[in-house]
């Protein structure tokens, strides 16, 4: 995973799935706000006939939250826990069927991995155990997750996680504590409502605490043919999902799995993906870019992860990018990174432990 020095590097790609529209307006009933100014504001386009292949800039999606967040009116209501409690499967209805009917709680968090290709691909869920306790840990790739607005969407998420653990379990089943990375916000007495049971602020992470045995505890919804089906209907949803929708998604993915053709510059991507290069330019300027905005961009993914790996030298990475010396490399990393490549390379390294 790419080092959390290069979060504001991605903030305005367009890289989260718009499937949960429905669920920011649903939300935006229920806390009285005109949710349609505010995803103008912000760029989204509201298209349901695109929402498979439609993407927003993480940017725009915390602009989205924020806004919510400020125009609320009910003091009962926090736009972030409102919209985690109205999320639902709408456009997967299949990951809800492959949940809703798997064996135990084990076994229904490998959704968690598909949940993050389909909704959000900067979440990250892991599930850590000590003794009788177990955690369900949530994180993000955002610069500054514990300030607003960017925890709005842990709690967002969280809320919604809880709600789906509801249905799930019997109901005497009851979360232990929820830690969070924030400090107390001024909401913070809404939060025991929400979830049930106490909240710790100012933690090493934000989780989901709660008895180990429930992990394995055989639900009241299994229905292991079901499970298979629906887990066969995800698979190939994904596959599906991770079939590149526009031409610089293609460009992009065609750089990165072979970076010798940045030797090449745009006549040279252009010839594999049999364009004339002048069609390509417009096709390109369509979609709001060009060839050089997205070689940077994978010039940048391809360094930072050479540079983390520690395999090749600065030198190496800087041939293969296909740059002139290491000068010009060091130049171009830092204007786009903020830190030359020997001090990501040694933040990388503290960061691993190394």
């Amino acid at each position: 995973m790419f080092s959390r020095i290069v979060k504001a590097a991605i903030g305005q790609q367009p890289i989260i799935p718009l499937t949960t529209l429905t669920t920011w307006v649903k939300a935006a009933v229920v806390c009285g706000v005109q949710i349609e100014p505010i995803l103008r504001e912000a760029g989204i386009e509201a298209d349901l006939s695109r929402l498979d292949a439609a993407r927003v800039p993480p940017d725009a999606f915390l602009q989205v939250l924020q806004a919510g967040v400020e125009q609320t009116r009910s003091p009962e209501h926090h736009y972030p826990f409102v919209l985690g409690e109205s999320f639902a499967f709408e456009f997967m209805p299949e990951l809800e069927t492959f949940i809703a009917t798997s064996t135990t709680v084990r076994t229904a968090l490998r959704a968690a991995e598909w949940a993050r290709r389909l909704i959000n691909p900067l979440m990250h869920i892991s599930l850590a155990e000590r003794g009788d306790e177990a955690r369900l840990v949530l994180d993000f790739d955002f610069e500054h997750i514990d300030q607003a607005p960017q925890y709005y969407v842990t709690e967002a998420t969280l809320a919604g996680l809880l709600k789906l653990a509801k249905r799930l379990l019997p109901p005497w089943a009851k979360v232990r504590a929820v830690h969070w990375r924030h400090p107390a916000p001024a909401h913070a007495h809404l939060y025991e409502k929400q979830f049930d049971g106490p909240s710790f602020f100012g933690q090493a992470e934000n989780a989901i605490v709660f008895d180990r045995q429930l992990l394995d505890w055989r639900l009241q919804g299994a229905f292991p043919e079901l499970n298979q089906q629906a887990e066969k209907m995800v698979e190939q949803r994904l596959e599906q999902n991770d079939q590149p929708t526009s031409l610089h998604e293609r460009i992009e993915a065609r750089l990165l799995a072979e970076p010798t053709l940045l030797h090449g510059g745009i006549e040279a991507c252009a010839e594999v993906l049999s364009l004339h290069p002048r069609t390509l330019q417009r096709r390109l300027k369509d979609e709001d870019t060009n060839f050089a905005e997205i070689a940077a961009r994978v010039r940048l993914r391809l360094a930072m992860a050479w540079l983390e790996s520690g395999e090749l030298d600065i030198e190496a990475i800087s041939e293969r990018l296909g740059y002139s010396d290491r000068r010009a490399f060091t130049l171009a990393f830092k204007r786009l990174s903020g830190f030359t490549p020997s001090q990501y390379r040694e933040q990388a390294k503290r960061g691993s432990g190394a």
